[in-house]
C-alpha cells in the first residue's frame, strides 16, 4: 500500500482528501514529505500550503482553509497535524455517533468530505489508532483515501525486509532476516540503514548470511540513541553530547534527529492532553501507546521541564536541523549538535 501511494504521488495522482494513521510513523512521515515536495516545494513558505494543528483548531477552520482557492497554481495543500477527531472518544462520552455534533463545524466537515474542493489536497494526520465507528471516520473511509501505516511485525516485517534487500540485487537467509529485525527492533529507519550497510558490506556476494548481520548490525544502537534522547529531554547537555559521540562511532548521524523529534512530539502531545484533563490511560490510547503507560509517564515527567511553547520550539529546532543537513546548508553532525545545545539551553541542569 505504501509503495503504491508513493508511486501515485510521484506521478501527480493526488486525492482531494487523505487520512493517514498507524504505528509506523517513519513511513507516514515519508508520505507526508512526498506530498509537500509535489504540492508545496517551497515548504512552509509556499503560498499554496497551510499547516493546521488539529489539537487546537476547529473543524470550521479546516473547512475555510480547504475552500480557499490556490494562488496561481492548480492545487494547494492543507495539512492537519495531530488530528484527534478520528480517534477514540474522551472519557464520559457515550457510544452514540451523535457525539460528533458538539464540536463546532463537525457536521460541516463531514459534509465537506462528501464533496471536497478538487483544487485542495486536504491531509489529516491522525494517531496510531482510529475509531472506525465515528461518523467523521466513516465519512473519510467512504469518500477519502484512508491509509494505515502498519508497524512492521512478524511475517510482514520479514517480507518487507526481503523486498528491500531484493531491490538492491541481493537475497538473504531467512534466519539472517530474522536476526536483522531483532537487532533493529522492527524500526523502519534502523532497518533501512542496516540493509544499506549490509549490502555494501557483502559487496559482490549475492547472499546475506547470519554472520554478516552479526558483524554489521549493532544490537545496542537503539539503547544508545534512546540514552541521547533521555539526556536531551532532561536537558543534560554534557551527557547528550557524550552519548551522541559514542553512537556516531558506528552509526550514521541522520538516524538521530527523527527519533529525537518523535520523542519530543510525544512529550508535547502528552503534556497538552494532560493539561486538558486526560488520564494516563487516555493519553496512552490517544498517542498509540496502549499497554505502555510507563512510556507516557516518562514523557510526562520529562515534559514537566518544558512549557508547551518550548516543546513546540524544540520540534522546530529539530526540523530546521534536519532540513539544513539534508539541503547541505550544514553538515549533519554540527546540525545535530547545535540542535541538542539549543534544546538543552532551555532548561540547563
Amino acid at each position: 500500500m505504501y509503495q503504491k501511494l508513493i508511486k501515485e504521488i510521484t506521478e501527480g495522482k493526488v486525492a482531494p482528501v487523505y487520512l493517514f494513521w498507524g504505528e509506523e510513523r517513519y513511513l507516514l512521515q515519508s508520505a507526508v514529505n512526498s506530498l509537500w515536495e509535489l504540492l508545496a516545494p517551497n515548504g512552509k513558505n509556499d503560498f499554496n500550503a497551510e499547516t493546521i494543528d488539529g489539537l487546537t483548531a476547529s473543524p470550521s477552520s479546516v473547512i475555510v482553509a480547504a475552500n480557499t482557492m490556490p494562488f496561481f497554481s492548480e492545487r494547494k495543500l492543507v495539512m492537519v497535524d495531530n488530528c484527534p477527531w478520528f480517534a477514540n472518544k474522551k472519557k464520559n462520552d457515550d457510544d452514540s455517533e451523535e457525539d460528533d455534533k458538539p464540536l463546532n463545524g463537525m457536521e460541516d466537515l463531514i459534509a465537506y468530505l462528501e464533496n471536497p474542493n478538487p483544487s485542495t489536497c486536504l491531509v489529516f494526520v491522525a494517531g496510531d489508532k482510529i475509531n472506525k465507528t465515528k461518523r467523521i471516520t466513516k465519512a473519510a473511509i467512504k469518500k477519502s483515501k484512508v491509509i494505515e501505516f502498519k508497524a512492521l511485525q512478524g511475517e510482514s516485517a520479514i517480507a518487507w525486509v526481503n523486498t528491500a534487500i531484493n531491490l538492491r540485487g541481493k537475497s538473504a537467509e531467512r534466519e539472517a532476516v530474522r536476526q536483522l529485525i531483532l537487532a533493529s527492533g522492527s524500526n523502519f529507519a534502523f532497518l533501512q540503514q542496516e540493509i544499506h550497510k549490509l549490502c555494501a558490506y557483502v559487496g559482490t556476494v549475492n547472499k546475506i548470511t547470519v554472520a554478516d548481520v552479526n558483524v554489521i548490525c549493532s544490537k545496542n544502537t537503539t539503547t544508545s540513541v534512546f540514552e541521547i534522547i533521555d539526556a536531551v529531554a532532561n536537558c543534560n547537555l554534557s551527557v547528550a553530547l557524550a552519548k551522541l559521540e559514542q553512537v556516531l562511532l558506528t552509526e550514521e548521524p541522520y538516524m538521530v534527529v527523527p527519533l529525537l523529534a518523535g520523542h519530543f512530539h510525544l512529550m508535547f502531545l502528552a503534556k497538552n492532553l494532560r493539561q486538558r484533563g486526560y488520564g494516563i490511560n487516555e493519553i496512552a490510547s490517544a498517542t498509540g501507546k496502549n499497554g505502555r503507560n510507563f512510556i507516557v509517564e516518562k514523557a510526562l515527567r520529562q515534559s514537566s521541564r518544558f512549557t508547551l511553547e518550548q516543546l513546540h520550539k524544540a520540534l522546530e529546532i529539530l526540523l530546521q536541523a534536519d532540513v539544513k543537513s539534508k539541503n547541505g546548508v550544514s553538515a549533519p553532525v554540527p546540525a545535530i549538535e547545535t540542535a541538542i545545545m539549543q534544546i538543552c539551553a532551555m532548561n540547563a541542569i
